[in-house]
C-alpha cells in the first residue's frame, strides 16, 4: 500500500564438528584392520534455499536480503604403528572422509514500480576443513608390511553448487549485490616408515581434494522514474589448498641393514567447476548506472611423497616406488553487464578477475647403498576460458565509462630426488613432468560495446596479465 516499507531477511549460520579416531598399535606384531568410513563419517548440509518476494504499491521502501555461513571441520586419525619384534602387517584406512554442502539457492524478487528505494542482497560465506592422518610404522625388528589408504573431500555440490539472484522493477533507486566466499582446506598425511632392522614393503597412499560446482550470480533490474541503479557481484576470494603426503622411508645408519620396497602414491587436486556473474539494468530516465562483477581465485596444491633408503652402507637397497600429483583447474569463467538508459545517462560498467594457482609435485627418492628407485612426479594447472563482456546503450549526453582485466600468475614444479650417495649404483628411474595450462581455443575474450546519441563520451579498457612459471 501507500508509503508502505517492505523489510525481509532469511539468516542462516550451521556448524558441523567431527573427530573420528583408531589406535590400532601393536608390539609383537600387528595384524589389525583399522578403517574410518566415510558411509559413517561425514559432515552434510543438503540443500539451503533461500527466497524473499514483495510487491508492493505506492511510495514505498523495499529491503530484502540472505545470508549463509557455514563452517564444517573435520579430522580423523588412524594409528597402525608395530614397535617390536614382529611384522606390521596393518590394514588403516581413512576412506572417503567429506564434508558435503550443497546446493545453495538464494533469491530476492521486488515489484514496486512506484517505490521509493530498493535493497537486495544474497550472500555466502563457506569454510571446510578437512584433516586426515594415517601412521603405519615400524620401529623393531621386523618388516613393515603395512597397507595405509587415506583420502579428504571437501565438496560444494557440482552441477549446482551456489545460485544466487536479484530481480527488480521498481520507480527509483535500486542497489542488489551478491557475495560469496570460501576457503577449502584437505589435509592428508600418511606415514609407512621402517626403521629397524626389516624391510619397508608399505603400500601408503593418499589423496585431497577441494571441489566447488558452478557459482552463478545474476542481478536484473527495471526502472521507470529518475534512478540511479547499483549492481554488483562480489567473489572477494575464493582459496583452495589441498595438501597431500606419504612418507614411505627406511632407515638405519646402525644396523646397516633392510631395504626399501615400499610403494607410495600420493595426490592433491582442486577444482572449480565454473563462474556466472551477470548484471542487467534498463532504465526509462534520467539514471546511472553502476554495475560490477569481481572474482579472485587462489588454489595451491602440495603432493610429497618420501621413499628414501638410508642405510649404513650397500646392504639398505632402494627399490621403492614413488608417484605424486598435484592438479589445480578452473573451468569457464564468464563476466557480463547490459546496461540501457537514456539521456544525460552515466553507464559505468566493470569486469575484474584475479586468478592464482600453484602446484607442486615431489618425490624424495635417495639412497645410500643400490638405488633402484622409480620416481614420477606430475604437476598441472589449467584455466579454461574467460569471458568479459560490457554492452551499454544510451541516448543524448550519455557517458558510458567500460573495462575488462584479467590477472593470471600460474606456478608449478614436479620435482624429483633420486641421489645416490653411498656403495652402491645409481639406477634409479625419475620422470618429472609440469605444465601450465590457459585454455585450448580463444581462452580470454574481452569485449567493450557503448551506443550513444550526440554529444556522448564512451571511454573503454581491456587489460589482461598473465605469468606462468615453471
Amino acid at each position: 500500500q501507500d508509503n508502505s516499507i517492505a523489510n525481509q531477511d532469511s539468516n542462516v549460520a550451521v556448524s558441523q564438528d567431527l573427530l573420528a579416531e583408531n589406535d590400532c598399535n601393536g608390539t609383537g606384531g600387528n595384524d589389525v584392520t583399522c578403517t574410518i568410513d566415510a558411509n559413517s563419517q561425514v559432515n552434510e548440509i543438503r540443500p539451503i534455499d533461500q527466497f524473499n518476494t514483495a510487491n508492493v504499491a505506492g511510495t514505498v521502501s523495499s529491503v530484502q536480503f540472505n545470508d549463509v555461513a557455514v563452517a564444517q571441520t573435520a579430522a580423523m586419525a588412524n594409528t597402525c604403528d608395530e614397535t617390536g619384534g614382529g611384522i606390521n602387517q596393518a590394514t588403516c584406512e581413512n576412506i572417503g572422509d567429506i564434508n558435503v554442502l550443497g546446493p545453495v539457492s538464494q533469491s530476492n524478487g521486488v515489484d514496486a514500480l512506484n517505490s521509493d528505494t530498493a535493497s537486495q542482497s544474497n550472500g555466502a560465506q563457506i569454510a571446510q576443513n578437512l584433516d586426515v592422518v594415517n601412521d603405519c610404522d615400524e620401529d623393531g625388528t621386523g618388516f613393515n608390511l603395512a597397507g595405509c589408504a587415506a583420502s579428504a573431500l571437501n565438496e560444494i555440490t557440482p552441477n549446482d553448487g551456489i545460485t544466487q539472484n536479484n530481480d527488480a522493477i521498481v520507480g527509483d533507486d535500486t542497489a542488489q549485490l551478491n557475495f560469496v566466499g570460501i576457503i577449502q582446506d584437505a589435509q592428508v598425511d600418511n606415514v609407512c616408515d621402517e626403521t629397524g632392522l626389516g624391510d619397508n614393503a608399505a603400500l601408503c597412499a593418499s589423496a585431497a581434494e577441494n571441489g566447488i560446482g558452478l557459482i552463478s550470480q545474476a542481478n536484473d533490474a527495471q526502472g521507470s522514474g529518475d534512478a540511479d541503479f547499483t549492481q554488483n557481484n562480489n567473489i572477494p576470494a575464493i582459496n583452495q589448498v589441498g595438501t597431500a603426503q606419504s612418507d614411505c622411508d627406511q632407515s638405519d645408519e646402525q644396523t646397516a641393514e633392510g631395504d626399501n620396497s615400499g610403494t607410495c602414491a600420493a595426490s592433491a587436486e582442486n577444482g572449480i567447476e565454473s563462474i556466472t556473474q551477470t548484471n542487467d539494468a534498463t532504465g526509462t530516465h534520467v539514471d546511472d548506472i553502476f554495475q560490477d562483477n569481481t572474482g579472485a581465485f587462489s588454489q595451491v596444491a602440495t603432493s610429497n611423497n618420501g621413499c628414501d633408503a638410508t642405510t649404513f652402507s650397500f646392504s639398505g637397497d632402494n627399490n621403492a616406488v614413488c608417484a605424486s600429483a598435484a592438479e589445480n583447474t578452473i573451468g569457464p569463467v564468464a563476466q557480463t553487464n547490459t546496461a540501457t538508459g537514456n539521456d544525460d545517462v552515466l553507464l559505468d560498467q566493470d569486469n575484474n578477475v584475479a586468478m592464482t594457482q600453484d602446484a607442486s609435485a615431489n618425490n624424495d627418492c635417495d639412497a645410500t647403498a643400490q638405488n633402484d628407485a622409480i620416481c614420477a612426479a606430475a604437476a598441472e594447472n589449467e584455466i579454461e576460458s574467460i569471458t568479459q563482456t560490457n554492452e551499454a546503450t544510451g541516448d543524448d549526453f550519455a557517458s558510458i565509462l567500460q573495462s575488462n582485466d584479467a590477472v593470471i600468475v600460474q606456478n608449478v614444479d614436479a620435482l624429483n630426488s633420486c641421489d645416490e650417495s653411498g656403495d652402491g649404483s645409481d639406477a634409479a628411474t625419475c620422470t618429472s613432468d609440469a605444465d601450465n595450462f590457459f585454455g585450448f581455443v580463444g581462452p580470454i575474450a574481452q569485449t567493450n560495446t557503448a551506443t550513444g546519441g550526440d554529444q556522448s563520451t564512451a571511454s573503454q579498457s581491456n587489460g589482461a596479465q598473465i605469468t606462468g612459471i615453471s
